[in-house]
């Protein structure tokens, strides 16, 4: 609709005369005023997200909430099967089920050598009781003397390949099997686990998730993280909110009137926004029933709703790091964390997922599906993302408005068109009545003339006048 309304203005722009007549002027100013108009509202029309796309920007306003908003992302990410992330799971899988048969090939390696071992150990335990054996009998005894005895021969090749075989044990027990390979296979492992994101210090680079939702199109936008001490919101941060028709904004305590200022200029017109209130829960025992209503909170949420205005749509509250846990299926065991890593890392491990899934053993038994579910249950997590699939699938009211905003301006220079037509409408039938009416043709006759004259030049114009009407009723 944008480009259209640019091309008539591009038609119209060549058949305005530049004279001192008053309505050939304001012809001019209307249509220039019109064009700085549309300037300076196309860009949000044109930047917002076509009706079957449905955007949500997440977006952590200060360093101590990034970690819960990539935590968040991750989970949402694989709630919704988003593709990158499915890829990467399917990755983990192949590549850590790559480094457990190479444990289990090394393993094999090791029992083997100290099978041989043993049976070179008994062959020469064997042997030995031999000889001891014939050198009880005389002949033995000078085969022995003589340096003739075969069995004798047989001990000490034996005991040579028993004691190349100990050495070739002890220098493979002298080297942790489990740590080589973990060695190799585990910083792979780390980058592609669920949950690696969440170890980031902050987010550099806008990133943008689809995730294909029934008929609908849903995109996650993972805003790089800002500060209250920036003067003003980057471009791409900018540009981010603006596409946004949802915006999360993920707040772990309190945060600042500057910031909020801040992310309320750069939201666009159809943005609404939805607070995350991220709750901490390290241990099962921690994770209790949501209680929106104490104080503390209902105070942060007062401060953001008198903030942000009408863009306040509502608040959630969150446990981000056990709905993580709630999603998750490619961790890595604490025991391999920490020999790659000597505990220097902060993945969430298997040890601490089966830790809050131990949670619900008494109503799920052994079924982690199921225990996973209520963890996703108690977290927040699965309220969060039926709601934001709701609103994703229901979409319209919200995406409309960048629509309407577009046939708005159509209409409007629908009017400044009509006024130009007016406008030069009366000019030519003044122009071409005084020019007749030196004739002498019978007034009646000049009448006609004028209003056929000033039909031809004002054909242009009245071309335009009727491909903007044509084009609102296509559009209404």
């Amino acid at each position: 609709m944008i480009d259209f309304i640019h091309k008539q203005i591009n038609a119209l722009s060549p058949l305005l005369i530049e004279c001192d007549e008053p309505k050939l002027q304001e012809s001019r100013k209307l249509l220039d005023a019109f064009t700085s108009t549309l300037s300076a509202q196309a860009a949000n029309v044109e930047t917002s997200t076509p009706k079957d796309i449905f955007t949500i920007a997440l977006c952590a306003p200060c360093s101590q909430s990034h970690r819960a908003k990539a935590t968040l992302l991750e989970a949402l990410r694989i709630h919704f099967k988003e593709p990158s992330k499915l890829q990467q799971q399917e990755q983990f899988i192949s590549r850590y089920n790559h480094l457990q048969d190479r444990i289990k090939a090394m393993k094999a390696l090791m029992q083997k050598a100290q099978k041989q071992l043993e049976d070179l150990s008994l062959e020469l335990e064997n042997l030995t009781q031999q000889y001891a054996l014939e050198c009880t009998r005389f002949w033995g005894k000078m085969k022995s003397s003589l340096g003739l005895s075969k069995t004798k021969k047989l001990i000490i090749k034996a005991a040579r390949k028993q004691a190349r075989a100990q050495r070739a044990l002890l220098a493979s027990a002298q080297i942790d099997i489990y740590t080589q390979a973990r060695k190799v296979a585990l910083p792979e492992l780390m980058r592609i686990c669920d949950g690696a994101s969440t170890t980031l210090d902050s987010t550099k680079e806008t990133a943008t998730y689809t995730i294909a939702l029934h008929n609908k199109t849903l995109q996650l936008i993972d805003i790089p993280s800002f500060t209250s001490t920036e003067e003003n919101l980057s471009k791409e941060i900018t540009r981010a909110l603006q596409q946004a028709h949802c915006v999360l904004l993920i707040v772990s305590d309190t945060i600042k009137d500057s910031t909020l200022n801040m992310i309320k200029q750069g939201l666009g017109e159809q943005a609404q926004v939805y607070v995350v209130l991220d709750k901490s829960a390290k241990t099962p025992n921690t994770l209790k029933p949501i209680n929106s209503t104490i104080p503390q909170t209902k105070a942060v949420i007062k401060k953001l709703k008198d903030s942000l205005g009408q863009s306040y749509a509502g608040a959630k509250s969150l446990y981000t790091l056990p709905a993580l846990l709630s999603q998750a299926s490619c961790l890595i065991a604490s025991h391999d964390l920490s020999a790659a890593t000597q505990g220097k890392d902060n993945l969430p491990t298997q040890e601490l997922q089966d830790h809050f899934l131990s949670r619900y053993k008494d109503d799920c038994g052994d079924s982690k599906p199921c225990q996973k579910q209520r963890l996703s249950d108690d977290s927040g997590l699965s309220d969060l993302a039926t709601f934001l699939a709701s609103i994703a699938m229901d979409s319209r009211a919200s995406t409309q408005q960048a629509c309407d905003n577009a046939y708005a301006l159509l209409r409007e220079f629908g009017k400044v068109v009509d006024r130009i037509a007016s406008n030069y409408e009366e000019f030519f039938n003044a122009a071409t009545h005084r020019a007749l009416a030196q004739s002498f043709l019978p007034p009646q006759e000049i009448n006609r003339l004028s209003h056929m004259i000033s039909y031809g030049l004002l054909a242009p114009i009245t071309q335009i006048q009727e491909q903007i009407r044509s084009y609102e009723q296509a559009s209404s």
